[in-house]
């Protein structure tokens, strides 16, 4: 569930996320209309000490429709990905 956000058919959304720190990791997500300007604030935020996750990994991105889903096909569609440090 989205604060302020009713999904609708063909709505883009952007997608942010961070992931800064190790020992814990931390996890920060916004999520919002690409149409709207992107919030100031982060919409969730969890920490993680999972060992295996405390190293240089990869990027990447999928899609996941459960089996019980009854809307398929559902067609997603993913652009502007960008990956980069964040600033000190």
């Amino acid at each position: 569930a989205l604060p302020g956000i009713t999904y609708t058919p063909n709505l883009q959304l952007a997608v942010r996320l961070q992931v800064t720190g190790t020992g814990p990791s931390t996890l920060r997500l916004k999520v919002w209309p690409a149409s709207a300007t992107e919030p100031a604030a982060w919409q969730m935020s969890a920490s993680d000490t999972t060992a295996a996750l405390q190293a240089p990994g990869a990027v990447g991105l999928t899609a996941y429709l459960s089996s019980s889903a009854t809307n398929a096909p559902v067609v997603v569609r993913m652009s502007a990905l960008t990956a980069r440090p964040t600033a000190a």
